[in-house]
Parts: structure tokens; C-alpha cells; sequence
């Protein structure tokens, strides 16, 4: 039976410093194109707990395991497919036709790209909701034109 599971390597651990930004960027790239298209980022800090309580280990822990993340520590989840990874709700790669009026793909879902919206008020219309339209619930649909 198969199956689908998660496998997280560390790419990279420091603290973040001015001097260190090429390093970061390098490491965040490398980190999304070995995640393919997926990178989390752990503040250490915000899991971390004393070396005593975590049974002499400096690292962040959960359940007294050593080395897991910490409920505090939550990741950041970063992606670079056009998607958010946590509802899974994606993009087309941005282009200009996608913010036109004219393609269907860039225009607004309420007045269709051409910037205004025609309706009617059923309560003009309907001049006498109790009659039938032949009894002259509609003006001018009745038998009896004036």
C-alpha cells in the first residue's frame, strides 16, 4: 500500500543578521527548489525552551522529544507555485491579459469586464403581485391594452 507522506530536511540554520541576507536568499532558494516549489521557515527562537527542560537538549521540542518542533514554533509556509499551500487555492502564472477587461480571464466576475450592470426591480414591474399576468399583474401584458 502507498503511501503519501512528508519528508522535511533542514537546509539551512542561523540567525538572521544584515551581513548574512546573501546567505539567507541562497538558502531559501535552494530550500524551494528542493521542496519543489515549497519552503518552511522555523523561527528557532520561538519554540525554543531551556536545555534543562528539554532534557539537556537546545533544541526546540514537542511531547519531550528532542528535536521536533514546539506548538510555539510555528512554521511559515512559503510557495512559489502561484499558491496558497495551506488551502491549496492556485494561480495561472501572472500575465497582462489576466487584469484585462476584454479576456474573460481577467474580468470582473459581477459585470462580465464591461464595467457596469444592467438589472430590473421586479417590484417596478410587477405592478399587482396577487393577479396573473393576464389579469394585469404587468402592465401592458393584459389583454386590455389601453
Amino acid at each position: 500500500m502507498r503511501q503519501k507522506h512528508s519528508i522535511e530536511a533542514v537546509v539551512d540554520r542561523f540567525r538572521p543578521r544584515p551581513e548574512l541576507k546573501q546567505r539567507l536568499a541562497e538558502s531559501f532558494e535552494t530550500a524551494l527548489r528542493l521542496g519543489e516549489g515549497l519552503a518552511l521557515v522555523i523561527d528557532m527562537d520561538a519554540g525554543q525552551e531551556s536545555p534543562s527542560a528539554a532534557g539537556g537538549s537546545a533544541l526546540p521540542t514537542i511531547a519531550g522529544r528532542a528535536g521536533a518542533l514546539d506548538a510555539r514554533a510555528a512554521p511559515q509556509v512559503f510557495s512559489s507555485r502561484y499558491s496558497c499551500p495551506v488551502c491549496d487555492y492556485s494561480l495561472p502564472e501572472l500575465e497582462p491579459r489576466l487584469f484585462s477587461f476584454n479576456s474573460p480571464l481577467g474580468a470582473c466576475p459581477r459585470c462580465d469586464g464591461l464595467g457596469t450592470t444592467e438589472f430590473f426591480d421586479p417590484a417596478r414591474i410587477v405592478l399587482h403581485g396577487e393577479l396573473s399576468l393576464a389579469g394585469g399583474a404587468v402592465r401592458g401584458w393584459d389583454r386590455r391594452n389601453p
